[in-house]
């Protein structure tokens, strides 16, 4: 079921239901499907299908890290890094790369060579 929404959700198609799309992802998430989770917590984040919320795309991420799912973790440290809803915690935000980058996340390896290089420069 989730490849059925999620190439539905790709295809470049003139008013798409949006809000059917959230509601599956809601469903399969809730059944414990990690990559429907992601979805939904995404679709949060930016307001696609359902109202902008932080705070739940806060939760889904958290759900993700709870079982140390790679990219809730790096979408935690995303968050925390820009302050979306959490205070602002770059220290934190490392924390999250440096734990995805751990469990293989390809975005947090290059997120902590990026930091690390800026660093350097400023030395």
């Amino acid at each position: 079921m989730y490849q059925e929404i999620r190439a539905y959700e790709k295809k470049q198609i003139p008013n798409k239901d949006e809000v059917n799309v959230t509601n599956q992802y809601q469903l399969l998430a809730d059944q414990g499907h990690w990559k429907a989770a992601s979805q939904l917590a995404m679709r949060y984040l930016h307001g696609r299908g359902i109202e902008q919320s932080y705070f739940k795309a806060l939760e889904w991420f958290q759900w993700m890290a709870d079982r140390d799912i790679p990219p809730g973790y790096y979408n935690l440290a995303v968050m925390a890094e820009k302050g979306l809803a959490l205070k602002q915690d770059k220290e934190g935000a490392w924390k999250y790369y440096h734990r995805a980058a751990q469990l293989g996340s390809p975005q947090a390896q290059y997120r902590l060579a990026d930091i690390y290089i800026s660093e350097m420069k400023m030395q």
